[in-house]
């Protein structure tokens, strides 16, 4: 069984691919991979992706019309230039599917680790002011 929990504060890679499931039109297009850092339910990173992969077709113009699509989408600007898909008529998105799979996960750094540690160290610094201390006390607390 895959895993397909995203439902975490982990850093997860993700495979995925979107899926055209319209009778006689099926289609995967190229199986992607990414990090996803969000803390998601599988609606939600469904929802994403299906509306990114609209956004990119109409932003970048690189998806390929499949091969066995000869009358679909229909030969209009909106949905294909040439060869190129574009969009998808407005009643046919309800067909788009995501496939997923986290390939692993890892724990996450915490949020700008080092600056904290730095700002703490110079309030250290700051609440002792001119204070000297020997090195044998260092631990102790007691300071001079």
């Amino acid at each position: 069984m895959s895993d397909k929990n995203l439902h975490d504060d982990m850093l997860k890679l993700v495979r995925y691919k979107i899926l055209f499931v319209k009778r006689d039109y099926e289609h995967a297009f190229p199986e992607q991979e990414e990090l996803v850092p969000d803390n998601l339910d599988a609606a939600t990173y469904t929802a994403w992706k299906i509306a990114a992969f609209i956004q990119q077709l109409h932003e970048h113009h690189r998806t390929t019309v499949p091969i066995k699509w000869k009358q679909y989408p229909p030969n209009d600007p909106r949905y294909r230039d040439g060869g190129t898909l574009i969009g998808f008529p407005e009643e046919d998105k309800k067909y788009l599917r995501v496939y997923y799979k986290v390939l692993d996960r890892w724990p996450r750094e915490a949020f700008k680790f080092e600056e904290k540690q730095i700002a703490v160290l110079e309030q250290i610094r700051d609440h002792l002011g001119g204070r000297r201390f020997n090195a044998a006390w260092f631990g102790t607390g007691r300071f001079v």
